[in-house]
């Protein structure tokens, strides 16, 4: 399927802080607990500053999409869904079962 995007990166910081306080991981909308380890994105993209908090079970899933597409030949830039589209990633190759529940 590959996730080529033509948005542009103005800037872009990924950390791995330990949380200090509650979160929501932009993924699953589940809360990131205080003491949770999570990937923080802070970057500016099309002109628009915005900050991506995701858990450690979102990050694990992400992987094993990351993967899979690769083996279906993508590029490194394009191997991994656009923030916020995990769900849907998580449909088109048949890991929904490991998906966790949304709670909107």
């Amino acid at each position: 399927m590959c996730y080529f995007s033509d948005v542009t990166i103005d800037f872009y910081t990924e950390t791995w802080p330990k949380a200090r306080k509650d979160h929501k991981c932009c993924e699953c909308n589940q809360p990131i607990t205080k003491g949770e380890h999570y990937r923080r994105v802070f970057g500016k993209w099309e002109g628009e500053i915005d900050t991506f908090s995701t858990c450690q079970r979102c990050l694990d899933l992400t992987d094993r999409i990351r993967a899979l597409e690769r083996a279906e030949g993508c590029p490194p830039d394009a191997d991994t869904p656009p923030f916020g589209d995990l769900y849907l990633a998580a449909i088109d190759h048949g890991l929904l079962s490991i998906w966790r529940v949304r709670s909107e």
